[in-house]
């Protein structure tokens, strides 16, 4: 019996030594193999929640900016409206004008960033601001030029005629308008090319050219009638 006992224990002891000596063979795998399952479970499980975490904070980011675009965007309308309002003083409008201008992000040149550029050209021209129209004509010019923006090119002209015009320079308006209608002919404005035209046939009524004066507002009567605008029918009739 206890011959057998011995034998047992020896038995015992050759698997033991056996087993270690496997493991010793495979390294400390088989003594890691679970915790390393644990902790990749635990990793993919941190990403996944990491993800998430980050498309949520991008998404609020994406939706703060967005609102503080339209913010802005709105407050930048409601200047130039202010701006364009002919029965304030024009020292207020031409203020409203420049608080409108130091809202616009320049670093943009996207459509909504020309329309506002080619309002507040519009609005100096009006109040007859050389100085606000030179600064914000170049702007306006160079990001429509980048772009390859016809319709915002032929305003660009129209403007700088217009000012010319209501400046009594007439030859030099004349030039401008001129550049003015061959941009809007490449554009499906027709009724700005209609405004041109109206424009130029007065200008060169001023320098008394009646011949091309007649000629150049029959176009534009021409375009308004097409168009059914009774005011500038009346413009041109006068």
């Amino acid at each position: 019996m206890r011959q057998l006992d011995k034998e047992t224990d020896v038995s015992d002891r050759k698997m033991n030594a056996q087993n270690s000596f496997n493991c010793g063979k495979l390294g400390f795998g088989c003594l890691l193999k679970p915790n390393l399952f644990i902790y990749l479970g635990f990793m993919i499980r941190f990403l996944w929640l990491s993800l998430i975490i980050l498309m949520l904070l991008s998404s609020c980011t994406s939706k703060t900016a967005d609102k503080n675009d339209t913010a802005t965007n709105d407050s930048i309308q409601k200047y130039l409206d202010l701006a364009g309002n002919d029965t304030l003083d024009v020292k207020l409008r031409n203020k409203y004008n420049d608080k409108a201008f130091s809202l616009l992000d320049l670093s943009k040149n996207d459509t909504l960033t020309r329309f506002y550029l080619s309002s507040l050209s519009f609005n100096y021209m009006k109040t007859k601001n050389e100085k606000g129209l030179r600064k914000i004509g170049k702007i306006h010019f160079e990001k429509s030029s980048v772009a390859k923006d016809t319709l915002n090119l032929a305003r660009y002209y129209r403007y700088k005629a217009g000012y010319l015009k209501n400046t009594f320079v007439y030859d030099s308006s004349y030039y401008y308008y001129l550049k003015a209608e061959k941009f809007y002919k490449k554009t499906n404005d027709e009724l700005g090319l209609g405004v041109v035209l109206l424009n130029s046939g007065l200008v060169q009524m001023h320098a008394f050219n009646y011949l091309g004066s007649e000629a150049t507002l029959y176009k534009a009567y021409y375009i308004f009638k097409k168009n059914s605008n009774k005011e500038r029918l009346s413009a041109v009739s006068n």
